[in-house]
């Protein structure tokens, strides 16, 4: 699903991305919900980043990355947590880019996951390249999710890749 978001955006940099595994409370400026089987995911874009709630039958997990979040910590490499009846695993790169890399890279998520109803494009007025965009999938086992932060002003591209499974 595309969202063309009416908020302006504020450019900020991967650096003052934090992590945590707990609501933000902050709105939600595009969102959609996905069924995976037993599975339910609600992917969203916040005006400072993402939130996803999994939830694996009874058992749920919410991963926020995003700026400002009291909370957070500074968003790790990787990690990996055992949560009450679930493994978490966490990875993100910081790809930093020429402004052509990453206009591509952003012009590609778009149309790739425009169309896809697993996944969640939301793109800023007048910032082609200000997108963040989101992705899951079931696999089997569990969850596995993917998410895209672009920053023009860095000409950086924040990927994450989260997997998540019952015990």
């Amino acid at each position: 699903m595309l969202a063309d978001l009416a908020v302006p955006y504020a450019d900020v940099s991967a650096a003052d991305l934090t992590w945590a595994l707990s609501g933000a409370g902050m709105p939600a400026l595009a969102s959609v919900d996905v069924v995976l089987g037993s599975a339910r995911v609600r992917l969203t874009v916040l005006g400072a980043s993402h939130e996803v709630v999994a939830e694996l039958g009874p058992l749920a997990c919410t991963e926020v990355i995003a700026c400002g979040v009291a909370a957070g910590a500074p968003m790790p490499a990787s990690v990996t947590r055992d949560l009450p009846g679930l493994r978490y695993e966490f990875r993100s790169t910081v790809l930093r880019l020429d402004a052509g890399d990453l206009a591509g890279r952003t012009h590609g998520l778009r149309g790739r996951l425009a169309l896809d109803g697993q996944a969640l494009v939301a793109a800023f007025p007048g910032h082609p390249q200000a997108v963040t965009a989101l992705a899951v999938r079931g696999d089997g086992h569990g969850l596995h999710w993917r998410t895209w932060h672009a920053y023009p002003a860095t000409s950086e591209l924040v990927v994450t890749s989260t997997r998540l499974k019952a015990l």
